[in-house]
């Protein structure tokens, strides 16, 4: 595998996170009898009607998003029987990867404990522990050690240019954390309100070079250097990224992929920020509710079992790994 930079892409499981996995990956060893409980998000922690009985702005619904289950909710989830392992042909992406390679299993752990995963230039990867409140790092071997510990729930990760690292909390309380290069707490507050009062749970983000973010939570937000938050959008997003130059925000939308100029920011009017009407539609999503993307030159990459593109050639999906 050949690259200018580093593409990482996981397949996820309910009841067990698996890194580059081709066949079946090993059992899952047995639940330590002394195990610690998995971290709670929001809505599953007992203090959440009372966190939210104080919102002035009380969310629309319960659950993940506006309408839609918490995701990787509640502790306390069986692993589901395997999938199987189905056909596949890898395609040459130049400066990617070259034809016809094979995944190779790396790496697994019970649990909502493979998320937000994102590649450094040594090689190694960073992966969000949600049930375990920590960020792991992967080296090249297959060796973890923690990197962060206490993230609250953690989900997400995302780094800027510059190096800054981000991540999503999704515990009571949730929050966007900086880890690097100083830990910080950059956003919790929504209008006055904590960010759980926004409604549902805090999903991905993505940093931009000015020391903020764009995250999602059954809308789109961008929270700014300085920890102030703004709606971006009416959508049912999951995966968010900003592009290799930062001017275009590409996010799903329900079943579709769209794009969107990224230069609504705090000092846009607010009725601009109002919906993503104006997005391109780049296409449609089947097979799995959510998409994750990455990116890598100026090349944007989605994972999902399959991304059916639809619009102009400088749109077009073209590639499966």
């Amino acid at each position: 595998m050949t690259s200018k930079g580093i593409l990482t892409v996981a397949l996820s499981a309910i009841g067990a996170a698996v890194v580059f996995a081709q066949a079946e990956p090993p059992r899952l060893p047995p639940v330590a009898p002394n195990a610690p409980a998995p971290s709670r998000q929001s809505a599953c922690d007992p203090g959440y009607a009372a966190l939210i009985a104080t919102c002035k702005t009380p969310p629309p619904g319960r659950g993940g998003r506006a309408g839609g289950p918490a995701r990787g909710a509640g502790p306390g989830r069986g692993p589901q029987a395997p999938q199987g392992v189905r056909e596949y042909a890898v395609t040459e992406i130049p400066g990617v990867i070259a034809a016809g390679q094979k995944w190779t299993f790396q790496w697994q752990q019970a649990g909502n404990n493979g998320d937000g995963i994102i590649g450094l230039n040594d090689g190694t990867l960073l992966l969000a522990q949600n049930d375990s409140s920590a960020v792991l790092k992967l080296d090249k071997n297959g060796k973890t050690s923690v990197a962060y510990a206490d993230t609250h729930t953690g989900g997400a990760l995302s780094m800027s240019k510059k190096g800054d690292l981000f991540i999503v909390e999704r515990g009571l309380n949730a929050r966007i954390e900086q880890l690097a290069p100083k830990r910080r707490v950059l956003a919790d507050k929504y209008n006055g309100d904590p960010i759980d009062c926004i409604g549902g749970v805090i999903n991905d983000l993505t940093a931009d070079s000015k020391g903020g973010v764009y995250f999602t939570m059954g809308g789109v937000f961008y929270a700014s250097a300085s920890g102030a938050i703004t709606k971006y959008g009416d959508t049912q997003p999951n995966g968010i990224i900003l592009s290799a130059d930062e001017k275009t925000l590409y996010v799903t939308n329900g079943p579709t992929l769209a794009a969107a100029s990224a230069g609504l920011h705090p000092h846009t009017p607010a009725h601009k920020h109002a919906s993503l009407a104006g997005s391109t539609r780049l296409g449609t999503v089947h097979s799995a509710p959510k998409v994750h993307f990455g990116c890598l030159d100026s090349r944007d990459f989605c994972q999902e079992p399959h991304c059916k593109a639809r619009g102009s050639k400088d749109t077009e999906l073209q590639h499966t790994i």
